[in-house]
């Protein structure tokens, strides 16, 4: 029984000081995995559990996204593990987050706000609205999370949301930006017409509509790139 605990711990140091010393890029996801398992699971060879993890799931990303009532349905995985695995996601998000030099050029391309946009929301399993505020050389001030659904679901006052805009101080454009959990980023008829009615909105408050977005986890939809603005 020591040996195979002593063996266990062996294996955990060799994979944390390959980490250490090479990066996570060898790593394989199983392996990343098994590396994060390491400082939630005493005692134990994790390389089931996160094989199973990713079965389970698909990938990474999967296991990462996964709710803590789900991830606690595989074998190994207990509710202090969950929560750490479900912590790694939010502790990324707010490093991300916290980087974010408001006084610097940020989100200066399409590509970078699209970037921004899917991390922000794109794998969420419910709809949410979403808006970055933007100052006159569009340059990122902030942005905000709406609770409640997409901009087709969600009853709320537009001309309202375009006051947000106001309130930011120099701000003079919006993206607005949506999420389709289906994983399918094309536009409905309403999502059409809301986003019309917005574009409406906004120029009568003279605040730029510089966009509408939806995205997903792997694809996205720009009103703009489509001539739809």
């Amino acid at each position: 029984m020591a040996s195979g605990g002593a063996h266990y711990e062996g294996h955990r140091k060799r994979i944390r000081d390959k980490f250490l010393k090479e990066g996570i890029e060898p790593f394989s996801d199983y392996e990343v995995l098994e590396l994060l398992l390491t400082y939630s699971v005493p005692r134990s060879d994790v390389k089931p559990i996160a094989k199973d993890l990713l079965k389970r799931f698909g990938s990474l990303s999967g296991v990462l996204d996964a709710p803590p009532e789900d991830l606690v349905k595989s074998s190994g995985v207990g509710g202090n593990t969950a929560a750490f695995i479900c912590l790694i996601k939010e502790i990324n998000w707010r490093y991300a987050e916290s980087r974010i030099d408001r006084n610097a050029d940020y989100l200066t391309s399409p590509s970078s706000v699209i970037s921004f946009c899917k991390s922000r929301i794109g794998r969420e399993s419910n709809e949410f609205l979403a808006i970055i505020f933007l100052n006159t050389k569009n340059r990122f001030l902030d942005h905000e999370v709406l609770m409640g659904g997409s901009v087709a679901s969600v009853n709320m006052d537009f001309r309202g949301v375009v006051k947000k805009a106001m309130d930011v101080k120099k701000c003079s454009g919006i993206i607005v930006f949506h999420n389709h959990p289906s994983g399918h980023p094309s536009p409905s008829d309403s999502d059409k017409k809301i986003t019309s009615e917005l574009a409406q909105i906004c120029k009568s408050l003279d605040i730029r509509l510089v966009d509408h977005l939806i995205v997903c986890s792997h694809d996205h939809y720009s009103f703009v790139e489509n001539g739809l603005l």
